[in-house]
């Protein structure tokens, strides 16, 4: 982190509300669609969720039928990346968009050989596909200012990688009348996590995302399978820059 060399207090800072107010991030919208998952039963290992037992809770053909259902009525017009636990999540999540919309979909990773990874960010660059579902991919280093919609299907701990997701999104582009991008979270990212400041994306911010982050430990041993409740949704609009909420995010089942 920038503060181990440059103290706890950067010189200048500049918040994100600041940069979307000058023009250089596009306005951000907000939307929270609650799954009736439980991630207590989640392992933590190297201050994420372990894949292999997150994929065992959101792999499952009703929860992305919902996601897949609920991006369809919020933001099926829009150019959209979405985020996956791994490369057949990846896959099950485009598949659903093909099959439950019509829409144009691909699924891209790591493994994808270079010249369909290029053939395929050209036709998402020129509109021919609609969504890109992601494993690991355009998380980071990936510019592409036309994306309107970045859809969370992927519960992290993280606070990098949903810093650099959302940032996919975030790109303003007038010469496409992007008017903002819209960050629809199925997995309770933005409750962990927040925007609000800008040096958190070095270790120059200090406040409460830390902690809620890691929820009550850096590392949560391998228990019992965690349970898949149901695919019943709510959804809810939210401050996507305000502060972080303190304390950790739990999925119960709701009444």
């Amino acid at each position: 982190a920038l503060s181990a060399l440059f103290g706890d207090s950067p010189v200048h800072s500049i918040s994100i509300t600041e940069l979307v107010a000058q023009g250089y991030l596009a306005p951000m919208r907000g939307k929270r669609v609650r799954l009736d998952i439980d991630l207590d039963g989640v392992p933590v290992r190297d201050g994420d969720f372990v894949e292999k037992n997150l994929r065992a809770i959101m792999d499952d053909p009703k929860i992305t039928a919902k996601i897949v259902d609920s991006w369809a009525a919020e933001a099926r017009t829009r150019k959209t990346i979405g985020f996956a636990v791994d490369v057949e999540h990846a896959h099950h999540i485009a598949e659903a968009v093909r099959e439950r919309t019509g829409e144009t979909a691909d699924t891209i990773h790591g493994g994808t050989p270079e010249r369909e990874r290029e053939k395929m960010l050209c036709d998402f660059r020129e509109g021919r596909l609609r969504f890109l579902s992601s494993c690991e991919v355009v998380s980071e280093g990936f510019d592409e200012p036309s994306v309107e919609c970045a859809v969370m299907a992927r519960p992290t701990l993280s606070h990098t990688f949903y810093l650099q997701s959302v940032g996919r999104a975030a790109r303003p582009s007038r010469i496409t009348g992007k008017t903002d991008a819209l960050i629809l979270d199925f997995v309770g990212n933005s409750k962990r996590h927040s925007l609000w400041q800008l040096p958190a994306m070095f270790g120059l911010d200090s406040t409460p995302h830390k902690a809620a982050a890691s929820g009550d430990a850096l590392e949560r041993p391998e228990t019992e399978a965690p349970r898949v409740l149901s695919a019943v949704a709510v959804s809810e609009s939210y401050e996507i820059l305000a502060a972080p909420t303190a304390g950790a995010i739990h999925w119960t089942k709701t009444p």
